[in-house]
């Protein structure tokens, strides 16, 4: 499919090839409910994000590690550990399109439980106030998704949105998005959401 849009979309200004990267900081909440109980947790993680852009083409790499504690109660503190990677096209000057491996690890007690998702993104993006102030909306959908644990999957699908700061002096740009993502396993007895503020700052051509 990404193949077949690098094809038939209209030729974009800029076509040379760009790195980007830079570091991002993640205030992090996770809930988990079945029947009768619900674990509630929260936590701070921090990583880096980078990729390219070589014509219409994209590569996309996130990383992030962290420390979640409950909110309340006994829940025990896990770390987690997030990382994906996406290739995608820029379709339109607007649109980017993308898919690739996500996974994401949570340990505890010397236990860890591990989801390996394949994603779809999809994300729209538009100019606020000038070319200073960019903002984005981006939804997914795992097209196919494995966890270690005795629940199946029914889906997993999320969304963001945010607003990303140009510099006018520099290559700059400081990011903010808040990302929210549920898995529903079991037939919907079981549910898990992922939500997220993330703050980073890039350097970008």
């Amino acid at each position: 499919m990404l193949a077949a849009l690098v094809l038939v979309a209209p030729p974009l200004a800029g076509q040379a090839t760009a790195l980007w990267g830079g570091g991002l900081g993640l205030g992090i909440a996770q809930w988990s409910a079945i029947p009768g109980y619900s674990e509630h947790l929260t936590g701070t993680g921090f990583g880096a994000e980078g990729g390219a852009r070589i014509g219409r083409g994209l590569l996309h790499l996130r990383y992030l590690s962290g420390a979640l504690g409950p909110a309340a109660g006994n829940v025990p503190a896990r770390d987690v550990v997030d990382a994906r990677v996406g290739v995608g096209v820029q379709a339109l000057t607007w649109l980017t399109l993308e898919a690739g491996p996500h996974v994401r690890a949570f340990s505890a007690a010397g236990a860890t439980e591990r989801w390996v998702l394949w994603e779809v993104r999809s994300r729209v993006e538009a100019s606020l106030i000038g070319p200073e102030a960019i903002g984005h909306a981006e939804v997914w959908r795992a097209f196919s998704s494995t966890v270690n644990l005795a629940d199946a999957i029914d889906y997993v699908q999320g969304g963001a949105i945010g607003l990303t700061f140009r510099s006018l002096k520099g290559p700059y740009r400081l990011g903010v998005d808040y990302e929210i993502e549920h898995a529903a396993l079991n037939d919907g007895k079981r549910g898990e959401t992922w939500e997220g503020l993330v703050v980073r700052l890039t350097i970008e051509p």
